[in-house]
């Protein structure tokens, strides 16, 4: 099979909006550059309003630019700031605030790229769980009405970096809430698939998302160090091809399950440090205020 094969298939699965797709490899395996990868494509091909929750690492969200303009979404109280090393840089970037999970998703601007900087305001993950099954909650009641229609943001591609904190496995889970959230989620991830909602999200390993979530999710990239047990014989027992690969290569796995032998190679989109340095500045005292946290958390 040609890469000019593997490629078409590609693009077929950009252009269909609500395709959801895992990226699976061990740290340092290239993940980030291939949601860069599959931002590219969505934004060019399909025309998707863009989600990309910023993981905070090395200034990523710098490196966002180069495929369309920005708008940070920043509790209220806090900021983020940016010192580029070229001052045009900030031509393309806008700041908006909320102060709770639904204004995040009535502020989504289409034709952006919209950047939920949350994580970095979170450093408690039991309390970030929670805050992350608040906002997908928020954008499956937004859904289910006619606000998305309205505002015309709908195809839309949600970019979300260890989607484990999201949808985890039994042995990721932090405890019964978590465990909870997930299962709501799982329930509705299909939903969104209907309402030309993507999800594209990425995970240091397999089992690490729930097993009824990680189904949903049709297309499968394979990085370096993705591994799979007896739920996926046929990917297990090339485990140890996936440890061999680049960290600018990955392996498509269709929605029939099977995978593509003819490995991709990405580009290399940059590294945001390169373009400037990113800043996250919390107002001492004041909590990112987006949904009450039960006492027993």
């Amino acid at each position: 099979m040609s890469e000019e094969v593997v490629i078409r298939t590609l693009h077929d699965m950009m252009k269909n909006h609500g395709e959801h797709v895992l990226i699976v490899g061990t740290t340092g395996a290239g993940k980030t550059q291939t949601l860069y990868y599959v931002l590219a494509g969505t934004t060019a091909v399909g025309k998707e309003t863009s989600v990309w929750f910023d993981s905070a690492k090395a200034s990523e969200i710098l490196v966002l630019t180069q495929f369309g303009p920005l708008t940070i979404h920043v509790p209220a109280g806090h900021q983020v700031m940016i010192e580029p090393k070229d001052p045009a840089l900030m031509e393309k970037i806008q700041f908006k605030s909320f102060y709770h999970a639904a204004d995040l998703w009535d502020n989504v601007e289409p034709g952006r790229i919209n950047v939920f900087c949350i994580e970095p305001f979170f450093p408690d993950p039991k309390i970030f769980s929670i805050t992350l099954t608040e906002i997908f909650r928020e954008l499956i009641l937004r859904a289910r009405g006619s606000m998305f229609n309205k505002k015309k943001i709908v195809p839309l591609g949600i970019f979300i970096d260890e989607i484990q904190w999201l949808v985890p496995g039994e042995r990721t889970a932090l405890n019964r809430q978590h465990n909870e959230g997930a299962k709501w989620f799982q329930r509705n991830i299909e939903y969104l698939r209907a309402m030309g909602i993507r999800v594209v999200g990425a995970t240091q390993a397999w089992y690490k998302v729930r097993p009824g979530t990680r189904d949903s999710f049709t297309w499968v990239l394979l990085k370096r160090g993705a591994r799979f047990g007896i739920d996926r014989p046929h990917l297990a027992k090339k485990n140890y091809e996936w440890r061999a690969l680049g960290v600018d290569e990955f392996v498509l796995v269709r929605p029939d399950q099977y995978y593509m032998e003819k490995k991709i190679s990405t580009p290399f989109y940059g590294d945001g440090r390169s373009l400037g340095k990113v800043f996250y500045h919390e107002d001492e005292g004041v909590l990112p205020p987006i949904i009450p946290i039960p006492a027993h958390v």
